[in-house]
């Protein structure tokens, strides 16, 4: 009996991975697309579509970036924000450095670096020209969106790894406009600068990647906790902050009741409330 019953538990295990790991593929990817209310936005961006995109950790063996480009044609964004890792190692930057000028070659682009990036970069050093790729590349500075009247696009380097500034990526903001901010991590809220924006994105957490029902996430790697795992939240001070699954794995390749996704959030300065999709999703 024991035999049987240690050859069902390593059977059920092969299949739980197996599933984990389909769970993880590019078919498993969810696009969403939500309205997001910001009472401040300006008139002229009202309907503003922004694409969200983290967390890829492109790889030869996990390609996603036909996967990526296919949804994101099908969500017609007018502006997309990458929040950092897009390789996961030094074989995966060729495949960001072609994500990233597909997609500046479609719509305004504009990204930040993660741990990851740093770390997949460190010897080669091709981070530094992927403003070739007609991408904006923002580390710890901020410029006006050129087709919206009052965005000011802020972005700051990895805040995992204490490298992010949001007082110097936010310093030239008009006051009357939106500030969104880019943030690999939810660590940046840590930063009381960085709740001068109105809108945070940020991913890094992977919304846990194995989660549990009831429990929800097991680890985010991140000084915020658990709390702030994956979803939208509403702070003290009126500052929005989103923190998504993202699309790719670490470690472990694969997810439990956590699957990747992208989102195009549609800016909007009311919503009707029967339509209202802010929550935390925990």
């Amino acid at each position: 009996m024991i035999y049987l019953a240690a050859a069902m538990w390593l059977a059920g295990m092969a299949l739980l991975w197996h599933l984990g790991q389909r769970a993880a593929g590019p078919s498993a990817i969810r696009s969403f697309e939500r309205p997001l209310p910001l009472p401040r936005l300006p008139a002229a961006l009202d309907g503003l579509r922004l694409l969200h995109i983290s967390d890829a950790h492109l790889s030869p063996r996990n390609d996603f970036v036909q996967t990526i480009l296919s949804r994101a044609e099908a969500a017609r964004p007018d502006l997309v924000a990458i929040t950092g890792d897009l390789p996961s190692s030094p074989y995966g930057l060729p495949l960001a450095r072609r994500l990233l000028e597909r997609l500046a070659a479609r719509w305004p682009t504009y990204v930040v670096l993660g741990n990851a990036d740093h770390w997949a970069d460190r010897f080669h050093h091709s981070i530094a020209r992927w403003g070739e790729t007609g991408a904006h590349v923002l580390t710890n500075q901020g410029l006006s969106f050129p087709d919206g009247d009052g965005l000011w696009i802020a972005g700051v380097d990895d805040p995992f790894r204490y490298r992010d500034d949001p007082a110097r990526a936010l310093a030239g903001a008009p006051a009357d406009g939106l500030k969104l901010l880019l943030a690999h991590s939810p660590d940046v809220i840590q930063r009381a600068a960085a709740l001068q924006a109105d809108l945070i994105l940020t991913g890094h957490t992977h919304g846990g990647q194995v989660r549990l029902p009831l429990i929800g996430a097991i680890l985010t790697r991140s000084r915020v906790g658990r709390n702030y795992a994956r979803g939208v939240f509403r702070l003290g001070n009126g500052t929005v902050l989103i923190v998504t699954s993202g699309l790719g794995v670490t470690r472990l390749a694969v997810r439990f009741w956590c699957p990747p996704e992208m989102t195009v959030w549609v800016l909007r300065r009311t919503v009707d409330s029967r339509r209202e999709t802010v929550d935390s999703r925990q």
